[in-house]
């Protein structure tokens, strides 16, 4: 089963969501309040981590959550257009 949840993070309340499988979790738009991201992931394996773009509200904990198991980090290049 997929559970998603979504937390207001910062000073700016930005969401960042979590996805959870029964085994894995990808966090989306980790902006800060590292803490709560990784309590949100209820002891699952982070699988990758994607920025919907680069603000820094958006990006703010990427570094610390990719240190531990060097996740994938995923985004869009500068320029992207979706169609």
């Amino acid at each position: 089963m997929i559970k998603l949840k979504t937390i207001p993070v910062g000073p700016l309340e930005v969401n960042t969501s979590v996805i959870l499988s029964e085994n894995e979790a990808i966090v989306i738009d980790p902006g800060a309040d590292v803490k709560a991201i990784i309590s949100a992931l209820e002891g699952k394996t982070l699988s990758a981590i994607i920025a919907t773009h680069g603000h820094l509200d958006h990006i703010g904990q990427v570094k610390t959550l990719k240190k531990p198991n060097k996740r994938p980090f995923l985004y869009a290049p500068r320029g992207y257009k979706a169609t």
